[in-house]
């Protein structure tokens, strides 16, 4: 038995990296936020980062805490979508970060949209058109970053 488990291993161990083969591609990806809901003016026409999170999400909050300073350090457009359906957690998170760029969205239209799971990060482009999905601030960064460059 100890041997099937030493050949197995190997065989493992010999795959390539996940990301040399691409793996499943998220729902999300090519879908049009812009025609299921009102995007904020503010990720209007632009490459924007958009953060679905739900209050109550530790994870959740430290990661709008990440995009919050990211953003101080290099501005970026941004929205995060939060669950408006949690009301009880919805107080502590509005004053925690109702100061950012924060819009309501219901867990119905989360779901419809294909967020299964907080946190979740997206990149439109200028269209709307999810180009790339996440679950860390910090994975999408450099793409929001290097489109801000080529948009000049």
């Amino acid at each position: 038995m100890f041997r099937l488990y030493r050949q197995a291993r190997a065989e493992i161990n010999e795959l390539p990296p996940a990301g040399q083969y691409g793996g499943p591609k998220h729902a999300m990806l090519g879908a049009s936020l812009k025609s299921a809901i009102t995007l904020p003016d503010s990720v209007q026409g632009v490459a924007a980062i958009v953060q679905f999170a739900a209050p109550g999400c530790p994870l959740c909050s430290e990661e709008l805490a990440y995009l919050e300073r990211s953003h101080r350090k290099q501005p970026f457009p941004y929205v995060c979508l939060y669950e408006s359906d949690l009301e009880e957690h919805a107080q502590k998170f509005l004053a925690d970060f109702g100061h950012l760029h924060i819009q309501p969205i219901t867990k119905e239209t989360m779901q419809l949209l294909g967020v299964v799971a907080t946190p979740l990060v997206v990149m439109i482009d200028a269209d709307g058109v999810v180009r790339q999905v996440e679950i860390q601030m910090a994975k999408i960064l450099p793409s929001i970053q290097s489109a801000k460059r080529r948009a000049g």
